[in-house]
């Protein structure tokens, strides 16, 4: 009996693309090389990127993740999108045209969103994770907002597919960090296009006080008992300019030092 061959997918569904694992290299004049500066260094997944939706929910399958009429990710490939990262492509169907109106709500609004996109190496192939899965790598693109959404009444044809619309994204925000690499915020409460958090600032280092001075030694100096003093009596002296009283100790006589 011969054995069945099955077709191999990768994790997220998508068609398994052929470039291996860290193939990252950049054709010249290719979007990868065009737009390195605008990419980050880090492979996300599409479980990753749904981890942005609140609670994590949703499909992780269309390119525009959203809930609740709001959009909270962009996840683009180039295979579909040769214009990226400042051109995506809405294909037609109901679905993707409610897509195109929260585009437009999005572009009422001003608000950003962030770009994840998956872009083809020097082989020509798309990026894949390193995990060796086999599944699409997506690098972070910037938080990007909506410049125009242009609809056509008959569909344009990109790449051998019918879109309904295309939609210019601006430039990537200056400043603007991966809100997947935000720490300490949880997914469920994080608000897409909301300013990052702040970091607390610095604490300062406790203030340690410093050690009390030691108290004074007393100092012994040589006295000559004065005449006309007897033992057990006050006398005064003089040193280093500061006047003392003392009292003759036992055995000491007149014109004896004493300590």
């Amino acid at each position: 009996n011969k054995r069945a061959r099955v077709a191999r997918v990768s994790t997220d569904g998508a068609p398994l693309a052929r470039d291996p694992p860290g193939a990252t290299a950049a054709a010249p004049g290719s979007i990868m090389a065009t737009a390195q500066s605008q990419l980050s260094d880090t492979l996300w997944s599409k479980r990753e990127i749904l981890s942005l939706m609140p609670n994590g929910q949703g499909s992780h399958v269309p390119a525009v993740y959203a809930a609740g009429g709001v959009i909270y990710a962009l996840c683009f490939s180039e295979d579909s999108n040769p214009g990226l990262p400042t051109v995506v492509e809405i294909s037609c169907g109901a679905q993707r045209k409610r897509q195109v109106a929260l585009f437009e709500s999005l572009k009422q609004k001003g608000t950003t969103v962030p770009l994840f996109v998956c872009l083809r190496t020097a082989r020509g192939k798309l990026e894949l994770l390193p995990s060796g899965s086999g599944s699409k790598g997506f690098r972070f693109a910037g938080m990007r907002s909506v410049v125009s959404v242009q609809t056509h009444s008959t569909p344009k044809m990109v790449g051998g597919e019918a879109r309904q619309a295309t939609v210019t994204l601006s430039a990537p925000t200056a400043g603007e960090t991966c809100p997947l690499q935000v720490a300490g915020i949880p997914r469920a409460i994080q608000v897409v296009g909301a300013p990052s958090p702040s970091p607390a600032p610095p604490r300062a280092p406790p203030v340690t006080p410093a050690p009390a001075p030691p108290p004074p030694q007393p100092r012994m100096v040589m006295v000559r008992c004065l005449t006309g003093v007897g033992i057990g009596e006050t006398m005064q002296f003089e040193t280093e300019g500061r006047r003392f009283k003392v009292v003759v100790p036992a055995g000491v006589s007149p014109g004896q030092e004493f300590r």
